[in-house]
């Protein structure tokens, strides 16, 4: 087996390990990552983003396997001069080689990478005139408490973060009428800490993965769980503000007993796409689970070293494996070597 074959072999494999299991060693890895969230949305974050990597490389080791003859006179000289000094194992042979134009294996990465970047530039336009037409409504209905703090005149449950400028905080008159003054400080830190975090950015990337490779198991099951780990990340700061998680999980219990009663119907404002939301997402089912692990004490947890290890040794080899790939092309434009 020559090593050019051998590297597409390993990225095959990598592909297949972590979309099919990855999602299950990360799930058996929820006790830790429950205790450490931003760990988790770390790992959650580099699984996916890896995966997408190994998955748009797969074109490129294979164009080493292709036919040299890609376009007529001069300018395919110049195609297979470039082929042949981004292929670090000199002339490749395989099952495919001398069968399929090389050129094939480059363009099919290119066109998903150019769809890909249009259809989260047409999602990010989109919502940033979404966010921009409710701050002009926020601007006209609400009244600026404290800084970057909007509340709404209405008297249901809502609290929610938008990243419009420097972010801003709103909240509905219920909700402040509802809360004591130090849950109420604990639901602003909740909604600051989804700003400061980037979690808007987190799941905005995660959802354009999980759209485009529905099909993958790891990428199917990230939307859902980065979106709960950005939950308790958030609970974590605020209860570091206000100095108490058990204001934290007291407010969250009021307002999620409030949102039971009826009080927490989410309603269009004024026309615009954004929604008054349950704070800190209280009518969702995980609360009292969340609650629980705000009240509990922060005991040991145990480090299952195996699973780390593994799953640490697989995003270690599928970043070789990518940087091994991808490193001769991009030194072949840089230093112009064609």
């Amino acid at each position: 087996m020559t090593p050019a074959v051998l590297l597409a072999a390993t990225t095959v494999v990598l592909l297949t390990i972590g979309g099919i299991f990855g999602h299950r060693a990360l799930s058996r890895l929820t006790p830790l990552f429950n205790r450490f969230p931003r760990l988790a949305l770390t790992a959650w974050f580099a699984a996916t983003g890896v995966w997408a990597a190994l998955f748009l490389a797969l074109g490129p080791v294979f164009a080493w396997f292709g036919s040299r003859q890609i376009l007529p006179g001069a300018a395919g000289e110049v195609c297979q001069r470039c082929l042949a000094a981004a292929n670090p194992f000199g002339q490749a042979s395989g099952p495919v080689a001398n069968t399929l134009p090389a050129v094939i294996f480059i363009v099919i990465p290119a066109l998903i990478v150019v769809a890909l970047a249009l259809r989260g530039l047409r999602t990010t336009m989109q919502s940033q005139r979404t966010l921009r037409r409710h701050g002009r409504t926020l601007d006209m209905v609400s009244t600026l408490q404290a800084q970057r703090v909007w509340v709404l005149p209405d008297a249901q449950l809502g609290a929610y973060s938008i990243p419009l400028g420097r972010g801003r905080v709103v909240l509905t008159q219920g909700t402040v009428d509802a809360l004591s003054k130090s849950e109420l400080t604990a639901v602003i830190a909740h909604e600051r800490a989804h700003l400061r975090q980037q979690h808007h950015a987190l799941l905005a990337w995660v959802r354009l993965l999980s759209q485009a490779f529905g099909w993958v198991p790891l990428l199917r099951a990230a939307a859902p769980v980065v979106g709960g780990y950005t939950e308790l990340a958030a609970d974590d700061a605020a209860a570091r503000t206000v100095s108490n998680p058990v204001t934290v999980a007291r407010a969250l219990a009021k307002l999620q007993v409030l949102a039971h009663d009826g009080l927490n119907h989410a309603r269009d404002l004024a026309g615009s796409a954004a929604t008054a939301v349950p704070a800190l997402h209280a009518a969702q089912t995980e609360v009292p689970s969340r609650v629980r692990r705000l009240l509990q004490p922060a005991g040991a947890t145990a480090m299952p070293r195996c699973l780390l290890t593994a799953v640490g040794s697989y995003l270690l080899a599928a970043v070789a494996v990518v940087l091994t790939i991808t490193s001769p092309y991009v030194s072949v434009v840089i230093m112009g070597a064609c």
